[in-house]
């Protein structure tokens, strides 16, 4: 379902990429899945969405999507360049917990 939302953003097809996005929300078993929440975030993005964008990335953060893929991601480039992308990065590691230092 995720390519597909991606998929029609990229052919420019607005509204069919909404409805597709609107589907994927209500799919339980997208709930947790980072794939899903990323290509949302590319999704939003290529969409002009960027506060929608935003969202997905914090909960394609939440459940576990790679910052290493994001921060390398050609198609995210001005999404980065965003102060938001930036705050979002640094309420999900302030949520992460410590890691113990005592052996």
């Amino acid at each position: 379902m995720s390519q597909m939302a991606l998929f029609l953003s990229r052919r420019g097809d607005t509204n069919a990429a909404q409805e597709e996005l609107a589907r994927i929300k209500t799919a339980p078993a997208a709930a947790e899945n980072p794939t899903v929440h990323y290509r949302a975030v590319l999704t939003y993005e290529q969409l002009g969405q960027r506060e929608k964008a935003l969202e997905a990335l914090s909960e394609a953060l939440r459940v576990g999507y790679s910052l290493e893929q994001i921060s390398k991601d050609p198609e995210l480039v001005d999404l980065r360049q965003d102060v938001r992308y930036h705050r979002v990065l640094l309420k999900h590691s302030e949520k992460e917990p410590l890691e113990s230092t005592t052996p």
